[in-house]
């Protein structure tokens, strides 16, 4: 893992996705480290990984998000693997 440091480096030079619209009573969620966006709690605590008594939180890289399991929906905002909708398209093709 990187140290906090390289680890904003390498988020500057991430492009980011746009920022979705939020709505009022909205369960997307942003990081306040990596800036990135989530369907909800279960994805954000997902993308984050805690050292030794929970003092250090880092953030996943997105190749490390997509290797387990994680994915962006349509408008770029992280969630925590495939949902009914996507199951159901994938089954049909």
């Amino acid at each position: 893992m990187t140290n906090r440091g390289e680890q904003f480096e390498q988020l500057k030079s991430v492009s980011k996705a746009a920022k979705p619209q939020l709505r009022p009573g909205s369960q997307v969620c942003q990081c306040a480290y990596c800036e990135r966006y989530f369907t909800g709690v279960k994805a954000f605590d997902r993308h984050l990984v805690r050292a030794a008594r929970g003092a250090t939180v880092e953030c996943l890289t997105e190749s490390r998000m997509r290797s387990t399991g994680m994915l962006q929906n349509e408008h770029g905002v992280w969630q925590s693997g495939t949902t009914s909708r996507q199951r159901a398209t994938d089954s049909a093709a």
